[in-house]
């Protein structure tokens, strides 16, 4: 029985043998391929995607935040998350491609060692692989995905004119059996790219047609969030309204949901449908999933309940909002801004607007424009002005007036303003000393007076704080007393006419002591403003009209209140006492009426300036009817006048801010030196950006020197000024640059301003497309090490010795060989010299290694930190 068990195993044995090498011998080829595509997934390509899914994993996981003020991406920018499991997908991949180069799992290799870059922010690595798919797969499926990433990767690279020429070519091109789906998300990534290059009408075509062929539910719910903007973009209200409302049916991100419902508030609130905004809000704010956002939306509701005209109401909910600690300085710029904008427009409290609007400015809310769009900090230095104009105003009024009164009357004023001040002094006298019993925890114990005698003596005699301290408390209450018993008996008895009037000698005396003792009582009142001839009360008149126009000037060019200014031009008209400015304000009148096309009151101010100022050039304008002459001379103060202010400006010893410049450019706008004006501005601007910048080389030192502002505008050397331009204080140039270019269209100076603005965009756009160390997974290496550099950095006399900690961080412009062609602080600077020391030992002792990869683009802009120590 065992034998016959035993020969047919044998058998069995040999027949499977017999089998396999005559598979081997026919089919040795499709059996070799086989098992080579075994190894290779099973071996490789599995584990390398299991990383890959694990990386992906935790990209997913990370929050999401949109900017709804921008279009959304719908292929939703990357996070960098799983860096370690994507590069270990990478590395299984490359196996493949080396191993197995004939395995038919090489496209899919190639697709997810592209895919890794990608999430690990390798772009310029990842759009290689993706080209290499492209070229190299015989799959259709593959080569639509790979359309599809290369697209993906070039709206990373902000690429977007070589993504949209990419893919318009590869849509024109698209095969009629190829799938729709797929051409779909094509059209999609092209709608993307244009509109980051803001050609909205373009991009919302094919968005539109694109969604209906889409299938994947948060593409298409994301889809519809950036069609919604879009037609937001292109004033169809009604349509984007519809668009957002289909957001939250295909749950593309609980982000998308929410910005969609306040998007359709928004819109709502754009058609006029002020209830229905307020609605939707206030649903979105009973949300339990909202509560860290219900200040916001409880701005958004007020801000609507203003539209509607509850301003009282809107304000004490936007002052409640403020009252929490917790909101974040974006919205307290918003609310702030909202404040100024209804103290300015419905109280008419200028002062307090001002406040608001320099607050809201502060926290740094200068995108928060208003009417004529201005933004918070114009409209704070604007309506700043304006109160300061007013108080002058009053002021004057208040002088012309005492200026009116008899001698008894304006002593009685005196008197009474001067006890006035008396009480007020005593008010606050008492106030501070209850607060410090209160703060000191000091009572009237025999403890505590026993013990203040024994240290200050009886009395407090040994204190001369305390003893100057009651001298002037005593002035306060009795005046220059006589130290006499009986002393009110005597003066109101032994006065004799005699001793009144005892000359001027005496009265003068008396009169000086009376004063000195109320100057160091507190009580001293400046009357020497107070004009008391015919002379100094014309001129305080004359200086109460310029204000008045100026307050006129100010409401109708610089924050577009034409009905506001005109009361003050009819005020400069009625007073008469400022023959240069009365033609100007009706000028001015007659420029308002024109613009608001108020024909009969414009016949009306024609008339009389033709009337009253025949000669005059206002009169000239107005009979010429040239247009152009008209903005020129509406709000002009004579160009001798302007030159004045502008040389007593530049030649007081104090330093001209270029704001000071600025200002008095744009409030003389009107007039033909106004350009030039600015335009000192600007280089002063400038000069101040360049002097403060965070790095400035050997070169860059020399372009300051070589553009001082004795000079016409800098001529501009681009190789010798790198990161200056990153430096904040140049926003204030571009701002500026910017300012003259809108306002002053057709200045002589244009063509320079214009040079300067060409300048710093390319600056700008050049610094923005260099590559950096983290995109090609670089990093900077020091020459020869990181201690020996440091052992060369010396810190200021005061700081040796003592105890440092910290880093500080720095941005650097480097070539392939690892030479430093700039660097920029970005770390906070301290006042204590260490930057200072880093930044000289930067330019004697600091190398970098060359790069070893040979994919380095020419330049690199790497960070690197460096630790504190000595």
């Amino acid at each position: 029985m065992n034998f016959y068990h035993r020969l047919y195993t044998i058998s069995k044995h040999f027949l499977m043998l017999s089998l396999v090498m005559v598979f081997a011998t026919g089919c040795g080829g499709t059996l070799k391929n086989s098992w080579l595509n075994f190894r290779a997934y099973y071996n490789t390509y599995y584990n390398a995607e299991q990383n890959y899914r694990a990386g992906l994993t935790k990209v997913k996981k990370q929050s999401v935040e949109i900017n709804p003020q921008e279009p959304v991406r719908v292929h939703s920018p990357t996070v960098q998350a799983g860096n370690n499991d994507f590069k270990k997908a990478i590395k299984k991949g490359a196996r493949i491609l080396r191993k197995f180069p004939d395995s038919k799992w090489l496209d899919d290799a190639l697709l997810l060692i592209g895919k890794s870059y990608y999430y690990r922010h390798e772009f310029y690595r990842a759009l290689q692989k993706f080209e290499e798919l492209l070229n190299a797969s015989e799959s259709p499926k593959m080569e639509q995905i790979a359309i599809i990433w290369k697209g993906r990767t070039q709206l990373e690279l902000k690429k977007y004119s070589e993504g949209i020429s990419f893919l318009k070519s590869e849509l024109a091109n698209y095969p009629a059996d190829w799938s729709i789906r797929q051409k779909a998300e094509i059209n999609i990534l092209l709608a993307e790219h244009y509109a980051m290059v803001q050609n909205w009408q373009q991009a919302e075509e094919i968005l539109s047609e694109a969604i209906t062929n889409l299938e994947k539910k948060k593409i298409l719910g994301r889809s519809y969030f950036l069609h919604g903007q879009l037609l937001e973009r292109l004033e169809r209200y009604g349509e984007a309204f519809y668009a957002y409302s289909q957001v939250s049916e295909h749950f593309p991100n609980f982000e998308y949901v929410y910005w969609a419902g306040v998007k359709q508030g928004d819109v709502a609130r754009k058609m006029g449908n002020l209830s229905q905004a307020i609605s939707i809000y206030t649903r979105l704010r009973r949300d339990d999933k909202n509560y860290e956002r219900i200040d916001e939306l409880n701005f958004k509701i007020s801000r609507t309940i203003e539209m509607k005209g509850g301003i009282s109401v809107a304000e004490q909910s936007y002052k409640r909002i403020l009252s929490k600690n917790s909101i974040p300085r974006t919205l307290k710029g918003k609310i702030y801004f909202r404040l100024g904008k209804i103290y300015s427009n419905f109280y008419e409290k200028f002062d307090v607007a001002a406040a608001y609007f320099d607050s809201s400015s502060a926290m740094g809310s200068q995108q928060q424009t208003g009417k004529n769009g201005l933004a918070a900090q114009t409209l704070a230095e604007a309506y700043g002005d304006y109160t300061q104009l007013q108080h002058k105003v009053a002021h004057t009024d208040s002088l012309l007036w005492l200026g009116s009164l008899s001698p008894e009357q304006l002593d009685s004023v005196i008197s009474e303003k001067r006890e006035r001040k008396r009480r007020a002094l005593l008010k606050k006298r008492d106030n501070a000393k209850a607060e410090r019993l209160i703060n000191r925890g000091i009572s009237s114990s025999k403890n505590n007076n026993e013990t203040r005698s024994s240290i200050h003596g009886f009395l407090n005699h040994k204190n001369n704080e305390l003893i100057a301290r009651g001298k002037k408390e005593f002035q306060i209450i009795w005046g220059n007393r006589p130290l006499t018993d009986n002393w009110r008996r005597i003066q109101a008895v032994g006065q004799s006419r005699d001793e009144v009037f005892a000359g001027d000698s005496k009265q003068e005396n008396q009169l000086t002591a009376t004063l000195d003792t109320d100057k160091r009582a507190g009580l001293n009142i400046d009357i020497s403003e107070i004009p008391q001839t015919k002379k100094a009360k014309k001129k305080l008149r004359k200086e109460q009209a310029t204000a008045l126009y100026e307050m006129g000037n100010l409401l109708f060019m610089n924050l577009g209140m034409p009905d506001s200014a005109s009361s003050y031009f009819r005020k400069v008209i009625a007073s008469g006492v400022n023959a240069d400015l009365r033609p100007r304000a009706m000028y001015s009148l007659y420029e308002i009426y024109n613009t608001e096309g108020q024909t009969d009151s414009l016949k009306y101010w024609r008339s009389r300036i033709l009337k009253e100022y025949p000669q005059s050039r206002y009169a000239y304008i107005i009979r010429s009817g040239n247009r152009k002459a008209d903005s020129e001379y509406v709000s002009d103060s004579t160009t001798v006048r302007l030159k004045e202010q502008y040389h007593q400006l530049i030649s007081s010893e104090k330093k001209v801010a270029p704001g000071q410049l600025r200002r008095l450019a744009l409030s003389h706008r009107s007039s033909k030196m106004a350009p030039y004006i600015y335009y000192q501005a600007i280089k002063r601007y400038a000069r101040q950006a360049r002097t403060v910048s965070d790095s400035i080389s050997s070169g860059e030192r020399a372009f300051i020197d070589s553009t001082r502002f004795d000079t016409t505008l800098p001529v501009i050397d681009v190789d010798s000024t790198r990161d200056e331009l990153e430096n904040t204080y140049w926003d204030s140039v571009r701002i500026a640059v910017h300012e003259f270019d809108t306002t002053f269209t057709n200045a002589k100076q244009r063509s320079k301003v214009k040079q300067l603005k060409s300048f710093l965009e390319n600056r700008r756009a050049k610094e923005e497309n260099v590559a950096t160390c983290e995109e090609f997974g670089l990093s900077l290496t020091i020459k020869p090490n990181m201690q020996a550099f440091l052992s060369k950095v010396n810190f200021p006399d005061e700081l040796k010795g003592r105890s440092l900690s910290g880093e500080v961080t720095y941005s650097f412009l480097v070539d392939q060989k690892g030479n430093i062609e700039s660097y920029k602080l970005m770390s906070n600077r301290t006042s204590l010299g260490i930057e200072e020391a880093f930044e000289k030992a930067f330019d004697e002792n600091l190398q970098f290694k060359a790069f070893e990869s040979e994919e380095v683009p020419l330049q690199l802009r790497c960070t690197k930190t460096f630790p504190i120590q000595q």
